[in-house]
């Protein structure tokens, strides 16, 4: 079983004419933790209160996720600002991920809200097992995919410090590419979830 990640995607054909600099960027894909790892990373956000965030990796993921509240409020929000890409499977066709999800464009990154969040995750942002709110997030979106009634402890010890860990990942990429973005602005580039 392999990984879902965050990453970045360019057009076929300019692989080779692409910045060292961006190539780099691609090649640090934030990993996301998905129901296999029995946590559902987006609800976890935005519960968080990461809401354009958590919307851009949901329906990068999958845009089936636009039918939980609150989630197709903030992606047409975010589609009247930039557009968006919609795609059926790896934008390349290399993997056999086959789902509609949003292809995000680098122009995501311009918007305020997008950065706030960005900056909110880079500075100071944490999920704790010393936090009993953090607890509760992460253990109700357990409780969805876990059959027994209790939840081990160190399973959800375990998963709020790899979300803390994908969580800080996810705003180490985004501000890598922010930063290649405002450097070369006539780079384009998308975001979407690779199935590895």
């Amino acid at each position: 079983m392999g990984d879902y990640m965050l990453t970045l995607c360019y057009k076929r054909g300019e692989e080779p004419v692409m910045d060292k600099e961006l190539h780099e960027v691609a090649m640090h894909p934030a990993l996301l933790m998905d129901k296999r790892y029995g946590v559902d990373q987006p609800e976890v956000m935005w519960r968080k209160g990461l809401r354009y965030l958590s919307t851009i990796v949901a329906t990068a993921f999958d845009l089936r996720f636009m039918k939980r509240e609150g989630i197709k409020e903030i992606f047409e929000e975010l589609k009247r600002k930039v557009k968006v890409w919609i795609k059926s499977g790896d934008p390349w066709g290399h993997s056999n991920y086959i789902v509609p999800r949003v292809l995000w464009p680098c122009e995501i990154l311009d918007l305020k809200e997008v950065q706030d969040e960005i900056k909110i995750i880079t500075s100071g942002f944490s999920l704790s097992k010393e936090n009993p709110e953090d607890v509760e997030i992460v253990q109700q979106s357990m409780r969805r995919f876990w059959k027994e009634k209790k939840i081990p402890a160190e399973e959800l010890i375990s998963n709020i410090e790899s979300l803390d860990a994908c969580i800080r990942k996810l705003g180490t990429l985004l501000t890598m590419a922010t930063e290649i973005h405002h450097k070369y602005p006539e780079k384009k580039f998308w975001f979407y979830v690779e199935f590895d």
